[in-house]
């Protein structure tokens, strides 16, 4: 069947290529151990790094080896540390020793009692007796008199004086010297405008004058497309072929029989398949050569139908310009008479507001008139009432004088009674100052109780200190024997830690060996990817097959009518030149479609006639055998 497809390039080696990725990632790991550990020298040793293969893992990989080697005075340092650590913790052992008889013996210090402070046997803070002493008395203010005020009344009261006495300010009525006065336009006209309708309305297009435009494409007189394979022109097609190919089917089962082949037998049974399949394709080819008639047909009838609207909507757009054309002139004529009409009616505004202007003219005059005569008026009125002001300014002025003589007269009232008051106020603090000589005696006899009594209590205090410092001094005795005792108690513990924690060996601090972990190679995941990449070489060639198959039977049934069978050169094999045409190109046989077949190549005789060749959408080449 046709040329072989393309082999697949060969499948990359996953196994081998994850063992190769764990070599280098050792070799890798190796190299940056390396340069991750240098060989150190230093003032205070050496120390180097060494690799080599263990001979217990032939198959780890090499074996880091790290030495450090202290230098000669580094070294006896080091000797002389561990002598005195080992000299300190042989004295440790001894210690701890004496530490146990210590330490299993009860600790009982031998102590005095604590003292208290003693009071003496008097009470303390002891005072006299307040009762014994008289109380201190008050001065009543009423045996000296109650100091006395002046009553307002008794000197007259301020006086003050009506407006009414002296007359009311006037003002002017406006209304005696007339009203000012306006202008009635409506005596001069009204300004007029334009009634719009007197000229004509502006009008535009009805399109339904012109009719509607097509937007759908009458299709009724369009040959309709086949719903189900067999109808229309595939009806006719199939209907012919289906005795041909029960015709076949009988033949060839009876050939079968004269060729000794049983039914049921392998033979008879690919027989009926590869005759079941020449059938389906005669069925596809037929289908589709039905297909092809009806579609042509539909196409025709749409393009005819859509080219009738066409025209007929050109035709409605051009009278729908010429009636647009018509209507603009005619609203430029009604426009022109608006605006002649607007013109004369600005003239004659203009004459009304002339007119108009002159009539105010002459009314501010008169106004004006009434405005002097109202000014002269207010002036006399204004006279009038600066002589009632001042009128009433003389009256206030007698009154003022009433009220200061009533004032004083209430003042002098007030400065006796001051005199008055003065004299109860003396004798109440003379009443006063001898009440305070008898307090003061009775506050002498009291204070000094009070330091007799003080000097007692000082005694006491005085006592009860001397006391209290003395059981003060035994208590810090007893506080420094306590602590003597736990001082001998711990002090083999303090020996043992002082040696234990004497001084350490010091080592030199070199650098830190650094390691690299060695991933193993994915040979696991590498047989994955092979088997992964296996499967899907299968699955390309299944998809291949299974696209050529499909290409094959659109390339047959695209093949009806006047092109037959597919004759690209890349579908056929087995080629053998048999004969040239008379025009030119090679006339072979060859295998296609798994049957022998004679005919011409598709590459050929588009180089001679390319009319007579088309391109399948698949992607094929085929030949109308009729232009040939």
């Amino acid at each position: 069947m046709g040329k072989k497809s393309p082999a697949p390039p060969p499948a990359p080696d996953y196994a081998a290529a994850a063992k190769e990725q764990g070599v280098a990632n050792q070799t890798a790991a190796l190299q940056t151990s390396v340069l991750s550990n240098p060989n150190i020298i230093s003032p205070y040793g050496n120390q180097t790094v060494t690799y080599k293969q263990d001979p217990n893992n032939p198959g780890g990989g090499s074996q880091a080896t790290v030495t450090q080697t202290l230098t000669p005075e580094a070294q006896a340092a080091l000797d002389a540390q561990q002598k005195t650590q080992l000299e300190f913790s042989n004295l440790g052992l001894q210690g701890i020793g004496q530490a146990k008889n210590i330490l299993s013996t009860a600790f009982n210090p031998n102590l005095p009692n604590l003292q208290t402070s003693t009071a003496p046997g008097k009470d303390l803070n002891f005072g006299p007796d307040a009762s014994k002493y008289a109380a201190t008395s008050n001065v009543q203010g009423d045996t000296y008199g109650q100091a006395g005020t002046v009553g307002a009344g008794a000197y007259g009261t301020a006086k003050g004086f009506g407006a009414g006495d002296y007359g009311l300010a006037t003002g002017i009525k406006a209304a005696d010297f007339g009203q000012s006065k306006g202008i009635n336009a409506a005596d001069y006209g009204q300004a007029q405008g334009i009634n719009a309708q007197n000229y004509g309305q502006a009008q535009g297009i009805n399109a339904q004058d012109y009719g509607q435009a097509r937007r759908n494409i009458d299709t009724s007189n369009v040959a309709a497309m086949p719903v189900n394979a067999g109808m229309t022109g595939q009806q006719a097609i199939l209907s012919r072929l289906q005795p041909q190919l029960q015709q076949s089917r009988e033949a060839l089962g009876q050939n079968l029989i004269n060729q000794g082949i049983t039914q049921g037998s392998e033979a008879y049974n690919r027989a009926l398949t590869q005759q079941g399949q020449q059938e389906n394709d005669a069925l596809t080819q037929a289908a589709v050569q039905g297909l092809n008639l009806d579609m042509s047909a539909n196409q025709q009838g749409y393009n005819q139908a859509a080219q009738n609207a066409n025209f007929y909507n050109q035709s409605l757009g051009q009278d729908f310009g010429q009636g647009a054309t018509a209507q603009q002139m005619q609203n430029q004529a009604v426009a022109q008479n608006f605006g002649q009409g607007a013109t004369a009616q600005e003239m004659q505004n203009a004459a009304i507001g002339r007119n108009f202007g002159q009539g105010a003219t002459a009314q501010q005059m008169q106004n004006q008139a009434i405005d002097q005569n109202f000014g002269r008026a207010l002036s006399a009125n204004q006279s009038q009432n600066q002589a009632i002001g001042q009128n009433f300014g003389q009256g206030q002025a007698a009154n003022q004088s009433q009220n200061a003589a009533i004032a004083q007269n209430y003042g002098q009232g007030i400065s006796s009674q001051q005199l008055q008051n003065q004299a109860i106020g003396q004798n109440y603090g003379q009443g006063m100052s001898a009440q305070d000589a008898a307090n003061a005696a009775r506050a002498q006899n009291y204070g000094m109780a009070s330091s007799s009594a003080g000097m007692y209590n000082q005694a006491a205090a005085q006592q009860q200190n001397q006391n209290l410092q003395n059981a003060q001094f035994g208590n810090t005795a007893l506080q420094q024997s306590l602590g003597q005792q736990l001082a001998l108690r711990n002090q083999p513990i303090n020996e043992i830690n002082s040696l234990m924690s004497g001084g350490q060996i010091q080592n030199p601090q070199f650098q830190a060996y650094t390691g690299s972990n060695i991933a193993a190679a994915p040979t696991f995941q590498g047989a994955q990817a092979q088997g992964a990449y296996d499967q899907n070489i299968y699955n390309q060639k299944v998809a291949s097959q299974n696209a050529t198959t499909q290409a094959i039977g659109s390339v047959i049934g695209a093949g009806a009518g006047m092109f037959k069978f597919p004759s690209d050169i890349r579908l056929k094999s087995n080629i053998v030149r048999v004969g040239t045409h008379e025009k030119g190109f090679g006339i072979y046989e060859y295998n296609i479609f798994d049957r022998r077949e004679r005919g011409v190549l598709a590459q050929e005789v588009e180089k001679i006639i390319p009319e007579a060749v088309i391109e399948h959408p698949s992607g094929y080449k085929m030949v109308n055998y009729g232009a040939l």
